[in-house]
């Protein structure tokens, strides 16, 4: 049986990664270790301590989830783990989904990163998200949404791009490929490090039998200055990065001459001028190339 490494990011959601370090133990593939992250900065890591004083974890200064990631990977790589399974603390696993995910890897040699189909917690048979697909013309990801499962999205394929929320790395094929590009902070890592594994002729795919249900809300649809900022200045990384000259070009076209005059101009009916404000920051330290974190006080 493959060893794996399963690991989250606790960013003060002590209460969220305990129900998960419970949950994981349901799982009916046993070979596996609990690696807890904690960035929060505070002390919010000590509840999970004083619930699972056994349970490996590190702490942090806020090296967000870029970080986060390459510091599992290196723990993994250190510690002869075959696999590392990546989640988000607000998750909950099917009690097959590691094993299924492993097998998906095992059956197909030049697979790098294994996906997951993602459920919303309070509405157990709504999907929340399959697979994606980008489009480099407007530098984002359309996703394959069915609402209801009615078995529609039941065949394991290959894709441009699955759910950051729970990755399962194959270790030896990630020291090829290499490490999460830092510069991201957190939104859009994953989505490199998969374009990134296509690039160097391995396969991300997804794996339909690895269920999972995500704690958020179809109706939550909120923002922040977090997001605000980071969707805007990351998505610009993106396309510098893996853009073609010819795509570069016609995205900015896109990008200035419609995409962000109408945002704006809907986040102005809205009332939203944080989101604005937010937004323009970002893309002017996409511009001047400021990268990493971003000190928000």
């Amino acid at each position: 049986m493959k060893k794996v490494l399963i690991s989250a990011i606790n960013y003060r959601c002590s209460k969220e990664a305990i129900e998960l370090i419970k949950s994981l133990k349901n799982l009916n593939y046993k070979d596996f270790n609990i690696l807890i992250l904690d960035n929060s900065e505070n002390e919010d890591y000590k509840p999970i301590k004083k619930a699972f004083p056994k349970v490996n974890l590190l702490i942090n200064q806020n090296i967000g989830v870029s970080g986060g990631i390459n510091q599992a990977m290196g723990y993994a790589e250190k510690n002869k783990f075959d696999y590392l399974l990546m989640l988000d603390a607000d998750v909950e696993l099917d009690t097959n989904c590691l094993k299924e995910m492993v097998q998906v890897a095992l059956d197909n040699p030049q697979a790098a990163i294994i996906g997951a189909k993602s459920y919303y917690y309070n509405e157990k048979n709504i999907l929340q998200d399959v697979s994606r697909t980008y489009h480099p013309y407007k530098g984002s990801l359309s996703r394959d949404i069915g609402g209801e499962d009615k078995s529609q999205f039941e065949n394991i394929k290959e894709v441009n791009y699955v759910w950051g929320g729970c990755l399962l790395f194959d270790i030896e094929k990630m020291r090829g490929i290499g490490r999460i590009d830092e510069r991201y902070f957190l939104f859009y890592d994953t989505m490199d490090i998969q374009f990134r594994a296509e690039t160097l002729g391995y396969k991300v795919l997804y794996a339909p039998k690895a269920k999972l249900w995500h704690k958020v809300s179809r109706s939550q649809g909120g923002t922040s200055k977090i997001f605000d900022y980071y969707s805007i200045r990351n998505r610009i990384l993106i396309v510098k990065k893996f853009n073609t000259k010819s795509q570069k070009f016609i995205f900015y076209l896109y990008f200035f001459i419609i995409a962000l005059p109408f945002k704006t101009l809907k986040h102005i009916i809205k009332g939203k001028f944080s989101t604005i404000k937010w937004n323009f920051i970002g893309l002017f330290d996409a511009i001047l190339g400021k990268w990493g974190r971003k000190n928000f006080n």
